[in-house]
């Protein structure tokens, strides 16, 4: 996996630059006042922090997966427990709570590209070496995938 110190350098920046605060409006037009609620969202900065921290986290968890697997013998049962480990690392990032449409998106790729590296770890041990053929193929694709995913996110987070 791409190594993710552009993403520290981001959380570096993102802990300097603080949160944003939303503001609340009310109305004064008439005697009695009643206060308009303030809608507390996450701010860019906090969303930021929580994709990062989520990518890292399980980049270096489906990495060492990933390392395991290409030293194992590739036995159904090592694949079987690759695309588990894939498969909660998915469920962990579509489950994030980012409001910011970018951060979404970009959460959602990264679950559809484990998914995808998921089945691509179950079809390794299919007795057609066609299909283990491609599915070896498919881990390899999944990694340029993963880079632009953080590079959209690197991006988007490093105009805060």
């Amino acid at each position: 996996m791409r190594n993710l110190t552009a993403f520290v350098l981001v959380l570096a920046a993102l802990s300097v630059a603080g949160c944003c605060k939303g503001k609340s409006s009310s109305t004064d037009s008439s005697p009695i006042s009643i206060p308009t609620p303030t809608v507390t969202t996450k701010s860019k900065t906090a969303q930021c922090k929580e994709i990062i921290d989520s990518i890292n986290s399980h980049g270096k968890t489906v990495s060492g997966a990933l390392d395991k697997f290409g030293a194992s013998k590739k036995t159904k049962t090592d694949a079987d427990t690759l695309a588990k480990t894939l498969d909660t690392a998915a469920d962990e990032v579509k489950a994030l709570d980012l409001p910011d449409a970018t951060l979404k998106g970009a959460a959602q790729d990264y679950h559809d590209m484990l998914d995808k590296l998921a089945k691509a770890a179950r079809d390794a041990n299919n007795p057609s070496p066609a299909k283990q053929k491609k599915a070896l193929d498919d881990l390899d694709q999944v990694i340029k995938t993963e880079s632009k995913i953080v590079d959209r996110v690197n991006i988007h987070c490093g105009a805060i």
